[in-house]
């Protein structure tokens, strides 16, 4: 996606470990083959705002799933972008 758009990839130094490693274990748990990963363009922290137009969104980490794990927060509109905080049906 990065090269067909040019957007720049954000990411957290804490999840790269398995950022480098999900390739290897993509194709271990299904045979999927994945491109290898690209390198981020800038790393994020907690508590951290970027700007994207005229919205301000917070970083908060929520590790977990992922040691890395982020969420944005656009808290004047409410918007919360998160990942797959939860694996369906382990609770």
């Amino acid at each position: 996606a990065k090269e067909s758009t040019g957007g720049e990839v954000y990411a957290h130094a804490d999840g790269m470990l398995l950022w480098d490693l999900g390739p290897k274990w993509a194709h271990k748990m299904g045979g999927i083959t994945m491109q290898p990963p690209v390198e981020p363009d800038h790393y994020v922290e907690d508590g951290q705002t970027l700007e994207v137009g005229e919205l301000h969104f917070e970083v908060i980490t929520t590790p977990g799933h992922s040691p890395g794990h982020i969420c944005f927060y656009e808290r004047r509109h409410g918007i919360l972008f998160g990942g797959d905080l939860i694996i369906g049906g382990s609770i």
